[in-house]
């Protein structure tokens, strides 16, 4: 499985932002938070996510769409908790 990493002000926002670019649907990928969104005194920190896709057709298509756009690939981590 290929992982992509997304960013967004908020982790819905992340995920929504990962699933646009790689033109999948949230039941196709499997989704890890890697950090949330927090708001500071003077600066915010951003939330990021892992998105993993689930079969391997939709995988071809990620890969196609990701060397035409420039995506953080993530390596497979299997001990990583997924949501």
């Amino acid at each position: 499985m290929n992982y992509f990493e997304f960013t967004g002000k908020t982790v819905d926002e992340a995920i929504e932002n990962g699933l646009k670019e790689l033109n999948v649907t949230r039941e196709d990928v499997t989704v890890e938070v890697l950090e949330e969104g927090k708001k500071k005194l003077f600066s915010s920190v951003k939330a990021r996510v892992k998105l993993g896709v689930k079969t391997e057709e939709q995988a071809e298509e990620v890969a196609r769409i990701c060397n035409e756009k420039p995506t953080a690939v993530v390596p497979d981590s299997p001990k990583s908790p997924q949501i």
